[in-house]
């Protein structure tokens, strides 16, 4: 019944992690059959999230030495790869806890394990090898890939991998070689790349777009761009600002806030250079300004409660 029973998943997985917090015994056993455990359990099976939250400790258990285990951290990151570029390419497939999970463990690993991310600028070997046909497109590489799905991940409905993939981005902004701009590293540049994509996501979804709920996960992203990369975002913010409330046909949507407002609030943004209350605070007043005067009311009535 393997892997389909949940049972069974999760006798294995009590297994597995017993071995982790022993040096030696019957349950300490080699690090790739973890590695092989976690991809033998489906994507959609009920028992992936499971699965992954094992990973997440194997990992873990490992952190004083993650060099040693570099090739089944890289094995794991391309198995939630994989998953990431199956549910693009098919998007009747997409499944919220499915990304969630996926995005999760790549956020837990980033504190030890980041360097192997994103040395991960490539093709998986077997990908490398089988040419794309029949209508199957050419997939991007790892590093490429996963942090696509994260930002698409910040613009969906669906709030846990919205509120995963806000943390993902402000564990990245938080590594340290991410925070210095004279770092020329693999970190570093991939920041460079995302910040004009995530500054408008960011835009775009606290200009109305998200959830009031949403509000407080993704401010907590745009305070750390505002703080530790304020010069480089500055006039990506900007330009998403302008860009605000314009559809693709250059027509105007709903309430937009006047050219003042804007500038008004990215001033207001950058001055507070990354105080979390003074940021919600902003993010939370320009939303309401954004979705009009009728949430006015509503975000008073939720205060006074």
């Amino acid at each position: 019944d393997f892997p389909y029973d949940i049972t069974i998943i999760e006798a294995a997985c009590n297994i597995l992690k017993a071995g982790y917090t022993e040096k030696v015994g019957p349950y300490v056993l080699p690090p790739i059959v973890t590695v092989n455990f976690v991809k033998s359990i489906p994507p959609a099976n009920a028992g992936a999230d499971m699965a992954m939250r094992t990973a997440s400790a194997f990992l873990a258990s490992h952190a004083a030495h993650p060099q040693r285990i570099r090739d089944e951290t890289a094995a794991l990151i391309i198995h939630v790869y994989e998953s990431f570029c199956s549910m693009h390419e098919r998007p009747e497939s997409y499944d919220p806890e499915v990304a969630n999970s996926g995005i999760d463990f790549l956020t837990r690993l980033l504190p030890k394990y980041h360097l192997v991310l994103f040395s991960l600028t490539s093709l998986p070997p077997e990908a490398s090898q089988n040419k794309p046909g029949n209508g199957v497109p050419q997939r991007p590489a790892v590093l490429e890939g996963i942090l696509n799905f994260t930002l698409l991940a910040l613009q969906a409905h669906e709030p846990l991998p919205l509120r995963s993939a806000s943390q993902f981005w402000v564990t990245v902004l938080t590594l340290p070689s991410a925070a210095d701009p004279n770092e020329p590293g693999p970190v570093q540049s991939a920041v460079r790349d995302c910040l004009p994509t995530l500054c408008r996501i960011l835009i775009t979804q606290i200009g109305g777009k998200c959830a009031r709920s949403d509000i407080e996960h993704l401010s907590e992203v745009l305070r750390k761009i505002s703080f530790k990369h304020q010069g480089l975002a500055r006039p990506y913010l900007a330009d998403a600002l302008a860009r605000l409330g314009i559809d693709e046909t250059g027509q105007s949507q709903g309430h937009t806030p006047s050219s003042e407002e804007k500038e008004r609030f990215l001033a207001s943004l950058l001055t507070a250079r990354g105080a979390k209350a003074q940021t919600g605070q902003l993010a939370r007043s320009f939303w309401i300004k954004c979705r009009g005067a009728s949430f006015d009311y509503t975000e008073w009535a939720s205060r006074a409660e």
